[in-house]
């Protein structure tokens, strides 16, 4: 559900119940991100961010988030319809870039097919998503975070028993880094912890050491 259409059926919510407290308060949010912090990769000399211009980050879903879209809820893929998965992809394009969140990279989603949803059921199965995301100050993208979603929130993804909403980094070219040419600068290294929850606090990064792309 977007911004807009929560505050409109709140309105409409108040004004029928006379303004009480509880149409005050707004709904609580279904939907969240992970994040992943760059981090300059061990005996990395000089800068390995310069020259950035975008920003390619690919990450997995794990089984609770592939059930949801593939089974539960395919309604609220990337491709669904208009008023459903798309419209929240749409919100989050630019709440990826605005949240307030501690050391979030200024960025940009120019686009909605800035976004790449993978759910293939058939041959080699793949579950995953790519953002684009345009850096207009590549100085300052060392030791800070981009976010990455939206997912729905493990209280309102219908996981099944012992599992949560998660996603993983499991490939170098994971996250990389390109010119206004689209040529590759830089790529992971190494990374720490490869699973990232979604919340709605940029808590529980994914680090990823980065160096330059040889």
């Amino acid at each position: 559900m977007t911004a807009k259409l929560r505050a409109l059926l709140c309105m409409v919510g108040c004004l029928a119940g006379g303004l009480s407290l509880s149409c005050k308060e707004e709904e609580a949010e279904e939907f969240g991100f992970t994040c992943v912090d760059l981090q300059r990769g061990n005996a990395v000399m000089g800068d390995p961010f310069a020259g950035t211009y975008d920003i390619i980050v690919t990450l997995n879903y794990e089984t609770c988030l592939v059930d949801y879209y593939t089974k539960k809820h395919p309604e609220m893929r990337l491709n669904g319809p208009e008023e459903m998965g798309p419209a929240i992809f749409e919100e989050w394009r630019t709440r990826l870039c605005t949240e307030d969140i501690e050391r979030r990279i200024d960025c940009e989603i120019p686009e909605l097919m800035d976004f790449e949803q993978v759910l293939q059921e058939t041959g080699v199965k793949t579950y995953k998503m790519s953002i684009r995301y345009r850096t207009p100050e590549p100085s300052q993208l060392e030791g800070r975070i981009l976010l990455w979603g939206p997912a729905p929130l493990t209280e309102y993804a219908e996981c099944g028993e012992g599992l949560s909403s998660f996603v993983n980094l499991t490939s170098y070219a994971g996250v990389i880094g390109r010119n206004k040419d689209e040529e590759t600068l830089w790529q992971i290294q190494s990374f720490g912890d490869q699973r990232g929850k979604i919340d709605s606090k940029g808590s529980g990064c994914i680090k990823a050491l980065i160096e330059p792309s040889t």
